[in-house]
């Protein structure tokens, strides 16, 4: 066996940290607050979409500053959202309405129904081993055909 020495690999291998400064976590907010993808971010501050990606997953001053932009620029268009429905635009009124409060305000209406397959088939199947096939009355025909005859009866 050899007693060599590998502390000079000791260390971290690949590439230096990328560190951002305090102008940087600036930038990124503002750019994530005005609806930037992280791939332009990153093309913005010359790194790759992995870095991003690393960085967010660290919980860091570059998550907060992402998502403080978001929450800032969601913020501001609630903000103008409202000042339009309270200024009188009926159509952001609606919208607001339809958001905030969906269940008084719904353009739908939901429908719950509530079917018992297996029984629908147990009985179908009762029926054809019986040998009873129930046909459908059709009386929109029936009616028809009475009419038919009783106009007939009193032409002729």
């Amino acid at each position: 066996m050899s007693d060599k020495d590998y502390s000079y690999l000791k260390g971290k291998s690949g590439r230096k940290r990328i560190k951002f400064s305090e102008e940087d976590y600036a930038n990124i907010e503002k750019w994530s607050g005005n609806g930037l993808s992280e791939r332009q971010i990153a093309e913005l501050l010359n790194t790759s979409v992995s870095t991003i990606a690393r960085r967010k997953r660290e919980k860091g001053n570059f998550d907060s500053a992402l998502k403080k932009g978001r929450a800032k620029a969601v913020a501001d268009v609630t903000n103008a959202l409202y000042q339009e429905a309270i200024n009188g635009s009926v159509q952001a009124q609606i919208f607001f309405l339809k958001n905030r409060d969906s269940s008084a305000w719904m353009d739908k209406n939901e429908v719950q129904h509530q079917v018992n397959l297996a029984q629908i088939l147990d009985s179908a199947k009762n029926r054809v081993i019986e040998g009873h096939i129930n046909k459908p009355e059709l009386t929109s025909q029936r009616v028809l055909s009475e009419d038919t005859l009783s106009n007939k009866e009193n032409t002729g």
